[in-house]
């Protein structure tokens, strides 16, 4: 099991920081140490001692909650990017045909300044 602070453990327990002092120096409620080096109750001692009940459901059915929401948004997120890469390609594309068409206008325009008739550069002119 945990082993949790002392303060912890009292708000599992609903007895005061001091009860749980007391408990542990009368020997009722052994303490531990945890890797930090601090000093810790572990729960099942408080299970033993004060017949609590610590309820992890509702914990892990937040979590499954929590993860199939995150799921489900990065899943749309997914799908809106694909959607918009595919618009974003779409309208590179129409970019690029209107530039071929504006270049093909001007080479004709040119075209035609060149090749115009005898008689009308006499007129003209």
């Amino acid at each position: 099991m945990a082993i949790v602070s002392i303060s912890e453990a009292a708000r599992l327990t609903g007895k005061t920081r001091a009860t749980i002092h007391r408990h542990i120096n009368t020997g009722k409620l052994s303490k531990t140490k945890n890797d930090t080096g601090s000093i810790g109750i572990d729960t099942s001692e408080l299970i033993r001692v004060y017949n609590i009940k610590i309820d992890t459901s509702d914990t892990c059915i937040d979590t499954v909650k929590i993860e199939q929401r995150d799921t489900d948004e990065l899943n749309t997120l997914k799908i809106r990017l694909e959607v918009l890469e595919a618009e974003n390609h779409h309208l590179k594309d129409h970019v690029d045909s209107l530039k071929q068409v504006m270049l093909m206008l001007e080479h004709r325009e040119q075209k035609q300044e060149k090749s115009s008739s005898w008689l009308s550069r006499l007129f003209n002119k």
